[in-house]
Order: structure tokens, then sequence, then C-alpha cells
């Protein structure tokens, strides 16, 4: 994600990139080609997963598929929240840290509650087939 946004930006200031052919476009701060990074790096495996379901594969494999494209997904929407927080004026390469642990900050803190929340359905599934 940060590759592809730091290529865009810098490929957008060499002039590059164009609106209409002829005007390129001028990119004031990394935020813009960041977010594009941000939506394009999450990848699609509805085709892999249409292929594996069509051969005989261990289930472990077609959820650990499953389940990486779940969190890159993931990955996509929170990376994208967090640098459309900062807008335009205040994101800059030095607030880049900043972002970086905005990030896993809420990453972090949503495994914890998933976490949370699943060992407590665990918890009230148990006890209610206990009874």
């Amino acid at each position: 994600t940060s590759i592809i946004g730091m290529v865009t930006y810098w490929v957008g200031k060499a002039g590059l990139f164009t609106h209409d052919g002829r005007t390129p476009l001028d990119f004031s701060s990394p935020l813009q080609p960041m977010l594009f990074g941000s939506l394009i790096s999450a990848t699609d495996p509805v085709a892999t997963l249409a292929i594996l379901s069509t051969v005989s594969i261990p289930p472990v494999l077609f959820v650990l598929i499953f389940g990486e494209s779940l969190l890159n997904d993931a990955v996509s929407i929170v990376l994208y929240k967090v640098l459309k927080w900062y807008g335009a004026e205040a994101f800059s390469w030095h607030t880049l840290p900043v972002v970086v642990f905005d990030f896993v900050a809420i990453s972090v803190g949503s495994v914890l509650v998933g976490s949370g929340i699943g060992l407590l359905s665990a918890y009230v599934h148990k006890q209610l087939i206990e009874r």
C-alpha cells in the first residue's frame, strides 16, 4: 500500500499523470496517492476460491485463503479510514509515524474486541449446552 502510494505520488510529481492528456496532476500532499494505494491494494480472491472449489483440496487451505482475503479487506478499510481522518491539510510524510501508530492501535483494538466477543459467545454457548 505504501509503495503504491509513494510511487503514485512521485510519478504525479514528475508530471507523468495528467488530467486531460496535457495538464499534469500536482499532488500537494501524499494523502491522495496513499488513499488510492490503500484502496487498490486489497486483493480479490473470487477467482482463486472459485478454482479451488472445483478441485479437491484440504478444507483448511480454502479457509486460510478466504481468511487472508478478509484480513486484506479489513486492513484496506482501516488504513483508508485512518488516512481519511487526517485530511489533506494535516497529512504529510512527517505524520506517517502517527498514522502507523493509529493503524496499529485500531487493529489491535479490533482484535481485542473480536476476541472478547468470541470468548463471551463461547462461554454463553457452553453454559446453555450444559443446562
